[in-house]
């Protein structure tokens, strides 16, 4: 059976008016997780990166960054491959590389996340299952912006979207995607080349347009192991 870890507002523990910004599939090399993160500076916002442990040879600077940055850093898997597509054996060999791949970046140690994001939002009580017996806590989404498909003025539609989803859920956890990657691992095989600054655009337009209407954007460190409760 496959599911997704889409959720509605109402089943996440989150308090009204409260955002959290998440960012999967980085960290890449062309530039934008620098330019988020100068961002995310500028705008004083803590976010959650889901890092893709097989893209952080190389990179490993903006991994420390994010790190130092004061960023929750998710495991996202190690070849983007949706757990669904795997074993039992073959998912807990993943997550222990993507976080061995951290840490090394980190230079830390058995550094470990308590915090996992399947890779394409695949969920099943399988995997469930497996997060509860490894002690792993879901970072799950209220809100899916198909920002990985190519559109016309998709950052404007994009925008427009979350602002409607945000006044009607008042609060919730927004996806953007820093690459495009497949779900079925090799992310060396990504497809066509994309340059996705413009979604700096939405998160800058955003922030501004949350706070003026008096969200909290919360640091997403400051949930519990645990802490964010799905049904």
């Amino acid at each position: 059976m496959f599911g997704t870890i889409l959720r509605r507002f109402s089943e996440v523990s989150l308090p009204p008016k409260v955002v959290i910004l998440t960012f999967d599939d980085g960290p890449v090399c062309d530039g934008l997780t620098e330019e988020l993160l100068d961002l995310l500076d500028e705008l004083k916002v803590t976010a959650a990166f889901c890092l893709v442990g097989a893209k952080i040879k190389g990179v490993e600077k903006l991994v420390r960054r994010i790190h130092r940055d004061g960023h929750l850093i998710v495991n996202h898997g190690y070849q983007h491959k949706i757990p669904n597509l795997m074993s039992d054996d073959e998912w807990y060999d993943d997550l222990e590389q993507c976080d061995a791949a951290i840490g090394t970046a980190l230079e830390i140690d058995d550094w470990r996340s308590a915090w996992y994001r399947p890779p394409g939002g695949g969920w099943n009580r399988r995997v469930a299952r497996l997060m509860l017996d490894h002690r792993r806590s879901l970072m799950p989404i209220t809100f899916f912006a198909w920002d990985t498909l190519r559109f016309p003025y998709r950052s404007r539609l994009i925008l427009a979207k979350m602002k409607r989803n945000l006044r009607k859920d008042r609060g919730g956890i927004y996806l953007l995607h820093e690459a495009v990657l497949p779900l079925w691992g090799g992310v060396q095989a990504a497809g066509k080349k994309d340059d996705r600054r413009w979604i700096l655009e939405i998160v800058r337009a955003f922030v501004m347009w949350a706070r003026n209407d008096g969200y909290l954007l919360l640091d997403p460190r400051s949930l519990p192991p645990a802490g964010l409760c799905v049904e």
